[in-house]
């Protein structure tokens, strides 16, 4: 495909899980990513000889199973009249709260590994809202967390979403929005085969080279530890039925599966692996739940932006653990 190409290539290497961690299967250990700039351009190359456009620029994220995580207080809340036995058969957060309009943005990550962050900050961001009964909607940072939380991996070179979980937990995470203490910067980029006027994603030095700035931008008024705001409790969730309970009364979850090269194609219906090599894991962020043609289907926010999928958003099967999407989800929360 002339004059197109997409990030490529990963090369993943294993890293060695501590002690705490010795639950996590070999197949889901955590795993990130290198490219070299001479392997961009052989990638580049051979996509344009084979017209295999596909997009390789993914986050990498742990999938820790059955790893409890709390706080120091306040539980998830539960409302009487419904439990995980009488949930509705569809169900969609953005009818629900209306007026938390964070539920319908979609992030482009640009071209940095950063799901892992992005899928995090947005949860947190519908959950404050949420939780705040529409009164406070505050964009939480990914560059906060991407850049200042020392043991959540790489800001572009993959990362830890439990970790970033934990990080709002115990320090807190400052605003970012456009016009919070610290916007998102990294430019907007083309994941996918649909050719826009954005161009395709290539992995920069000027990305890589992110570092944690403790200070808001110029014309934000508040000084950052004055902004920061924490999380009062962490949690993961194992099973189906509690993933949906917990959407219904709380908010949208985080998780990670497997991604596959079809995968990047996609452009609408209920996604199910079809063809393809795996390219690694990505972090979204679970919103809703229903059916189509008698498919049982989660629908997700993805970090590709809007010309991605289904306007930003796809739908997976749901109910059978499909790539990995049930193993664990992650939720917190204020």
């Amino acid at each position: 495909m002339k004059g197109f190409c997409v990030l490529g290539l990963i090369t993943f290497f294993v890293i060695v899980v501590t002690s705490n961690d010795t639950d996590i299967p070999s197949y889901r250990r955590i795993l990130i990513d290198s490219i070299s700039d001479e392997t961009l351009r052989a990638v580049c190359q051979s996509f344009e000889r084979s017209d295999a456009s596909v997009s390789k620029s993914l986050p990498v994220t742990d999938a820790t199973k059955k790893e409890r995580i709390v706080g120091t207080s306040q539980k998830p809340r539960k409302n009487k009249g419904i439990s995980r036995n009488n949930l509705p058969l569809n169900f969609d957060a953005r009818e629900k709260w209306m007026q938390c309009s964070s539920l319908n943005f979609i992030q482009d990550q640009g071209p940095c590994w950063s799901g892992w962050a992005v899928a995090a900050v947005s949860a947190m961001t519908d959950r404050f809202c949420v939780q705040s009964k529409g009164r406070r909607n505050v964009y939480f940072s990914a560059l906060d967390v991407m850049t200042c939380c020392m043991d959540c991996g790489s800001p572009c070179n993959g990362g830890l979403l439990k970790n970033a979980w934990m990080y709002g937990l115990k320090t807190g995470i400052v605003s970012g929005g456009d016009n919070g203490c610290r916007p998102y910067n990294i430019p907007p980029c083309e994941h996918s085969n649909n050719r826009t006027i954005i161009g395709p994603c290539l992995h920069t030095k000027s990305v890589l080279n992110l570092t944690c700035q403790k200070k808001c931008q110029p014309s934000f008024k508040k000084p950052y530890k004055q902004d920061l705001i924490r999380l009062k409790f962490v949690y993961n969730l194992t099973d189906t039925r509690k993933i949906m309970l917990d959407i219904y009364r709380n908010g949208p979850v985080t998780t990670t599966f497997e991604v596959y090269e079809d995968f990047v194609q996609y452009t609408g219906g209920v996604y199910r692996y079809a063809f393809g090599k795996t390219l690694g894991y990505q972090s979204v962020k679970l919103l809703s739940w229903g059916e189509e043609n008698g498919v049982k289907y989660w629908l997700a926010a993805n970090s590709w932006g809007r010309s991605w999928g289904d306007n930003g958003f796809f739908k997976i099967v749901r109910g059978i653990n499909h790539l990995g999407i049930e193993d664990v989800a992650y939720a917190g929360t204020f």
